[in-house]
């Protein structure tokens, strides 16, 4: 996988071919908090995209559901497809202009029940990979392996679910992230760059 920057808000965003963007807020940890920061930064990035006002961005949140982007006033702009994920001090925030995206980071750190989880929702060679790993590298492992299989899932607007075998399309990238956190964004184009079918 191939890196992708983070852009810390606030910022400016460089033009991707792509039509694929990751925003950074850096917060104390406290997860309303970080929510809030995180939705109006993706606002204000959204905004300077489509070269709108943030008051013309609306977010839609709904239980079981990935979020969603409208605009007030501009039916005939296509949405991109977001995503937002939190962990600790750090949320990050997806944009796909072209199709939907999943984006997932977290803390690399030792996980006591890894075997269960790898056993529950990884695939059988993540298992495999990590069994015999060594002790020092099972961590950053985990988070990859972690990372990417819940990039996958929000980007096909998928829930957590056990390991079914079932292989979702997407071309996933590495976050450039601080030291100690791991993150992949998964994306799925659906449109090309003007708009119509890929």
């Amino acid at each position: 996988m191939d890196a992708v920057d983070v852009c810390w808000w606030p910022g400016r965003l460089a033009p991707r071919d792509d039509g694929l963007y990751v925003i950074g807020v850096e917060g104390n940890g406290e997860r309303q908090l970080a929510r809030r920061r995180t939705r109006l930064a993706l606002c204000e990035a959204i905004a300077q995209l489509y070269g709108l006002d943030v008051a013309q961005i609306m977010v839609h949140f709904s239980a079981g559901r990935a979020p969603a982007v409208s605009f007030s006033g501009m039916p005939q702009l296509v949405a991109p497809g977001i995503s937002i994920s939190h962990d600790g001090k750090l949320s990050v925030a997806a944009i796909h202009r072209h199709g939907l995206v999943g984006v997932d980071l977290m803390r690399v750190q030792e996980v006591p029940d890894w075997r269960a989880i790898a056993r529950d929702y990884l695939p059988p060679h993540v298992r495999d990979q990590l069994e015999m790993a060594a002790p020092a590298q099972r961590p950053m492992l985990l988070a990859r392996a972690w990372t990417e299989q819940e990039a996958r899932l929000k980007c096909h607007g998928r829930q957590l679910s056990e390991w079914s075998g079932l292989a979702l399309p997407a071309r996933c990238h590495t976050l450039s992230l601080p030291e100690g956190f791991f993150g992949v964004v998964a994306a799925y184009a659906l449109r090309g760059p003007e708009g119509g079918a890929s």
